[in-house]
């Protein structure tokens, strides 16, 4: 006869430990087993809102698990561990384990950027402004909307695509985007003042002062915040001047583009292009071709379906072009024409970039960094008239969506002005993705991304760093990659193990030499444009990619 003892407390609980990784916002709870525990637990928790309770996993090597993905409102977790085989409660000294959640992730991260050489306050855009603290774990278009005051936003993670020159600047605490993001370098345009912040003590302050008028001073590695009475001020904008392009409804080929015919983004590859040829830089400019906005509009013009389709919902529509535009097959002589191009420029790489070079793009005074798309295609979907016809539709239409539509009102564009130009481009699948700034804090600032973590969008890994000192002429590797970082701590909270770096690359001096000659083509770059770039491309096969520069505003 087997006798259970109906759930009794385990004084003898088994080990518990806490895996987190902050990046990804997930806990792994890891309980050791030993001969006397029990089978099959199953993980029962309070989350602050809803109670739940689900089988733990079972690991080989060292007992169980399980993977909690906690999302923004969950500050705390309080559980036990309720074994079936034989019938017990596992807790602590007869009382709920807890865990508490954002203490776990911002001490993680914190660690995480010591050992990687982060900063713990990141300064995106330094200075001083003045504003009343709104702090809010995720913070809506509608909340954004309704700010009236100088409002210095307080939140977890990013915002983009909002207008309202009330807010003043954005601190982030336990999340980054790094310093070369599209993202930060909207907010550089946009804020007095944006960063980034780990320090536990700084984020608390921040916390308390939700609602109250401070001044904030941000610089990098520093951070102070004072209550004030000063009065904040509203962001102004400039009125932004877009040129207007010529006439022109044939494809182009590098050679042809010129400013009246393209957006900046198209001229300068070419201009890029040009310099490869002549020697000036040594790297590699991907075989490219562009439609102008004459030959997109064609694709608007003759189709009829999308002109019924405006009539029926004009209330809905911003023009006809902005309605749905359905493949027609009076298009497919357009389509085969193109592909024909294609072939006879070298745009034969298994992926297609379809890039925005939209003449409101890349100005000297107005990036438009982020707002308009890029897509790729296969060549085998190129082949089907309909993808690549609604893929070139699509790119065209961005010009309506939400955020370039709130871009223009910001600056007083008028919608009219702005005319599409689609590059496409071989696609270069690299080794090593890069930005970089020619000028950045009086230095050249890389930010590079290995093992496709680009992929992941802005703020999930924080890249490698390098700085090259204009001055000194010394390239300085400051910081390493982070990927899946963890950390690993005990039940009463103490930092027990930090995951290992990887991603050192003063093992791969190979990669170290492409930094370094990257940085020389670079300040090249930068002389022959006459004014600071930044730039984009990427490592392959040692050989330096460049696919974009533009102006840094």
């Amino acid at each position: 006869m087997r006798i259970s003892f109906n759930k009794f407390n385990n004084q003898n609980f088994q080990a518990h430990y806490y895996k987190v990784h902050p990046a990804f916002r997930t806990i792994d709870v890891l309980v050791e087993k030993d001969s006397t525990s029990g089978e099959r637990p199953e993980f029962v928790a309070y989350d602050g809102k809803s109670k739940y309770s689900v089988e733990m996993d079972k690991e080989e090597d060292f007992g169980y698990s399980k993977r909690l993905s906690l999302p923004t409102r969950v500050n705390k977790i309080v559980y036990k561990l309720n074994y079936k085989d034989p019938e017990f409660i596992n807790s602590k000294n007869g009382k709920n384990y807890k865990i508490p959640v954002n203490y776990l992730f911002m001490n993680a991260a914190v660690e995480s950027r010591k050992q990687h050489g982060l900063p713990i306050v990141n300064a995106i855009k330094a200075g001083k402004t003045v504003g009343k603290i709104k702090f809010q774990n995720d913070i809506s278009n509608d909340t954004v909307k309704n700010i009236n005051e100088p409002t210095i936003l307080v939140s977890k993670y990013c915002l983009k695509g909002f207008f309202n020159p009330n807010i003043v600047g954005i601190i982030y605490i336990g999340y980054d985007n790094g310093a070369l993001s599209h993202v930060s370098s909207n907010l550089r345009r946009d804020m007095n003042i944006s960063g980034a912040v780990f320090e536990p003590k700084t984020v608390n302050l921040l916390k308390r002062l939700n609602g109250k008028n401070v001044e904030i001073e941000l610089d990098e590695n520093k951070i102070l915040v004072r209550e004030t009475d000063k009065k904040g001020q509203p962001r102004t904008y400039p009125k932004i001047a877009v040129p207007k392009l010529e006439s022109c409804d044939k494809i182009l080929t590098v050679d042809e583009y010129s400013q009246k015919l393209v957006g900046a983004k198209a001229f300068n590859i070419a201009k890029l292009t040009k310099l490869a040829n002549e020697g000036k830089i040594d790297v590699k400019i991907p075989n490219s071709i562009a439609l102008p906005p004459a030959w997109i509009q064609r694709l608007f013009d003759e189709n009829i379906e999308q002109a019924e389709e405006y009539l029926k919902h004009k209330d809905y529509y911003a023009c006809k072009e902005s309605a749905y535009a359905p493949y027609e097959e009076r298009f497919a002589p357009l389509m085969e024409t193109l592909r024909q191009v294609m072939k006879e420029n070298g745009l034969n790489s298994e992926y297609i970039m379809f890039r925005s070079a939209f003449n409101g793009e890349d100005l000297p005074n107005y990036s438009a960094a982020g707002l308009y798309k890029s897509y790729m295609l296969s060549n085998s979907e190129i082949q089907k008239n309909k993808a690549l016809y609604e893929l070139i539709c699509t790119l065209a239409q961005y010009k309506w969506n939400f955020e370039p539509a709130l871009s223009r009102e910001r600056y007083q564009i008028p919608e009219e002005d702005i005319q599409p130009t689609i590059l496409l481009q071989n696609y270069v699948r690299p080794d090593y993705k890069f930005t970089l700034y020619s000028e950045y804090n009086n230095k050249v600032r890389v930010e590079l991304y290995s093992d496709n973590l680009w992929r992941f969008g802005d703020g999930a890994n924080m890249p490698h760093v390098f700085e090259y000192d204009k001055k000194t002429k010394e390239l300085n590797y400051k910081s390493f990659q982070q990927s899946d970082d963890w950390a690993i701590y005990d039940e009463n909270l103490n930092l027990k193990e930090l995951s290992p770096i990887e991603t050192d690359l003063r093992k791969s001096p190979e990669v170290i030499e492409l930094v370094a000659k990257l940085v020389d083509n670079a300040l090249v770059i930068e002389k022959e444009f006459g004014a600071p770039q930044d730039i984009e491309g990427g490592f392959k096969d040692n050989e330096i990619y460049l696919w974009q520069t533009r102006n840094i505003v």
